[in-house]
């Protein structure tokens, strides 16, 4: 996975430079071209002075426009050996777009209730943040089948309220959308209980998997336009 890293970092007691596998929650987004998928980890640097400006630095490069990107890093409550991204360069011109333009267009709900939770979560208003992702989730689902509908299934009965988030998902066809929505669902539930049923994960994992569902909805759409025209009848 391109969030695995081998990261690096001088230890002043051995006066060496020490090598660590570390994963990173890197934008699976391109800081250049705005296209959307796998971003190839290229080198990370992690700082352990009180004096540095962040926790670290990673470098990640488009697979699509070869432009290479730099992160700052931050650590956060949570698995040891985990750290998250807290600034990008380049930067983007409206730092609340985390999504593409096939994306935004096609889902914009969804990307304006998901942007209104990051802006909480950024405000530190993270116990409200969790169930606004989770709201963006449903948003998405119910859009992508009403715009992609699926066999069987009817725009009514989507769009009925008594009809559960969790219904929703098992009528999704691609097995790996179905699963990570699964799992944010799980994730998002947790955010609205006192207790939670998986402690071990936060909002970090529940965006994590959020920018992996949005890239293969991105690339089952691709896909889908491309059996379209291999489909459509042939003229002499």
């Amino acid at each position: 996975m391109s969030n695995d890293f081998t990261t690096h970092y001088y230890d002043v007691d051995d006066n060496a430079v020490v090598n660590e596998d570390n994963y990173i929650d890197t934008p699976r987004i391109c800081m250049h071209c705005r296209n959307t998928g796998e971003q190839i980890a290229i080198s990370a640097v992690t700082f352990v002075s009180d004096d540095d400006f962040a926790d670290g630095v990673a470098f990640t490069t488009c697979q699509l426009c070869n432009a290479t990107s730099m992160h700052y890093l931050d650590i956060p409550d949570g698995p040891v050996g985990f750290y998250k991204v807290v600034k990008s360069f380049p930067a983007n011109a409206d730092p609340s777009l985390e999504f593409s333009k096939v994306v935004s267009d096609k889902f914009p709900k969804f990307v304006k209730i998901y942007n209104q939770s990051k802006t909480a979560e950024d405000t530190e208003l993270d116990h409200l943040a969790g169930m606004g992702y989770r709201k963006s989730l449903e948003f998405l689902v119910t859009d992508y089948l009403i715009q992609y509908p699926v066999e069987g299934v009817k725009k009514d009965w989507i769009t009925n309220p008594k009809t559960s988030l969790s219904q929703k998902i098992d009528k999704l066809k691609n097995p790996r959308i179905r699963d990570l929505a699964k799992a944010i669902s799980y994730l998002g539930n947790d955010e609205t209980h006192y207790s939670r049923q998986h402690p071990e994960y936060d909002i970090e994992a529940i965006k994590m998997f959020i920018r992996a569902l949005v890239s293969d909805v991105e690339n089952d759409l691709i896909y889908q336009e491309a059996t379209k025209f291999l489909n459509k009848p042939k003229t002499n």
